[in-house]
């Protein structure tokens, strides 16, 4: 307790002003990726074959709407049974920054992190990067006309001068 009240202390500027309003009111373009989304994904294996799986992706706001969290499951069914084997685990949360007037989010896969600003794009979809030493992979994220929830993953080993599709998932909101 008293570790608690002194980090409170020791960082009451962080306190000072409460700007959550300004977050909420920037989320709300994104307000439209909330509930639980179903459908298949594809993804490119190492083996280079294209690997189908069920996609579940559970979509909540967090604080006051000033944070949204993400935890997306991908299963396949085991062959010969009706049970299914989870093959995909990934947690993000996404959030306005005020500092740097911009979507951010942290995605968390198989013990690692990656942070990523998540850029708005002029036809209303959203992407964002992941940068390697040996390329670039691109997500971007859309609500399709028919309601659906679109994601394609790509990948340039040329710094974003040819992309080749790595990823496509297209669920449907429960």
């Amino acid at each position: 307790m008293l570790f608690l009240g002194l980090s409170l202390t020791a960082n009451h500027g962080l306190f000072a002003q409460d700007h959550s309003g300004q977050v909420i009111e920037k989320m709300k373009s994104l307000s439209w990726i909330l509930g639980d989304w179903n459908g298949e994904a594809w993804y490119m294996g190492p083996d280079r074959e294209k690997h189908t799986i069920n996609q579940h992706e559970h979509i909540v706001p967090k604080l006051d709407g000033s944070i949204f969290t993400a935890e997306g499951t991908g299963s396949v069914k085991v062959e010969g049974t009706n049970e299914m084997k989870t093959v995909f685990r990934a947690f993000g949360i996404f959030t306005w920054d005020l500092n740097t007037s911009s979507y951010v989010m942290r995605a968390y896969r198989d013990g690692n992190f990656v942070d990523s600003e998540l850029v708005p794009n002029d036809d209303g979809s959203f992407s964002w990067f992941i940068e390697m030493p040996y390329g670039k992979t691109r997500y971007t994220l859309r609500l399709k006309e028919d309601g659906s929830y679109n994601e394609k993953g790509e990948f340039s080993p040329d710094g974003g001068q040819t992309w080749m599709q790595t990823f496509e998932m297209t669920l449907i909101k429960e």
